[in-house]
């Protein structure tokens, strides 16, 4: 239970940030496009699904590798929980790399480890964002 905690927690800690991106994102939808879907006999669903959805569109794109990097990137909150136990189970990327580079078991550093793996991380979240927004390109163009 220890993992679905840290993410429970990193998510409630998150959630405000990304509360006030989708606000002000959902300022800038022009109300006029609400009354011409009601004119056109649209529902609430319908609004949300064909008016608000489109909008933020752009937003949700950009909100979500935010996201994900942040996610790959989590340190603080296993490392103050629980340090990687019990057993590992706990161990992100970052602790690790954390490990490597401060805490080895033998007294002294493994910076070559900790180096490799931080340049394996940058390269990763590199390319999954650069296929990301490829892939995704049509869609926030739209």
């Amino acid at each position: 239970t220890a993992m679905p905690s840290l993410v429970r927690e990193a998510t409630v800690a998150s959630a405000g940030g990304t509360s006030i991106i989708y606000l002000a994102a959902l300022t800038n939808v022009a109300p006029e496009l609400y009354d011409a879907a009601e004119v056109d006999g649209a529902g609430v669903w319908q609004k949300i699904w064909h008016v608000t959805l489109p909008q933020l569109r752009g937003v949700m794109l950009v909100t979500f590798i935010l996201q994900i990097i942040g996610t790959s990137q989590v340190f603080l909150e296993p490392y103050l929980f629980t340090q990687g136990g019990p057993v590992q189970s706990t161990t992100t990327i970052m602790l690790l790399i954390f490990q490597y580079a401060f805490q080895s078991t033998d007294g002294g550093s493994n910076l070559g480890a900790a180096t490799a793996l931080s340049l394996l991380l940058a390269a990763f979240l590199a390319v999954f964002s650069a296929v990301y927004f490829r892939v995704t390109r049509s869609w926030s163009q739209n």
